[in-house]
């Protein structure tokens, strides 16, 4: 039993890549393109706010830094994978 839920923790933490941050000054926007995009959410709301891009890209994901501080981005892709990134406001 103890072995199948290591197995198991194993599986999904291999399914999720650590992705270098993201850092924006105030006000600052940015699209950042991950292939595969499913959808995406952040973690502490206030700082950063994310949307889809004006061109409607369906791979983009427009990031805005509201005010200083920091939190964290999820995304989910096709494949199955998943990354977490850290988004620093200045």
């Amino acid at each position: 039993m103890i072995a199948a839920l290591l197995a198991l923790v194993a599986t999904a933490s291999a399914a999720v890549q650590t992705r270098p941050p993201v850092e924006l000054t105030q006000g600052e926007q940015r699209i950042l393109r991950v292939k595969g995009l499913t959808k995406y959410s952040l973690g502490t709301p206030g700082f950063v706010r994310a949307s889809l891009p004006p061109n409607r890209d369906p791979e983009g994901v427009l990031l805005k830094g509201l005010k200083p501080g920091v939190t964290d981005l999820w995304v989910w892709k096709l494949d199955g994978q998943s990354e977490i990134r850290t988004v620093r406001v200045h």
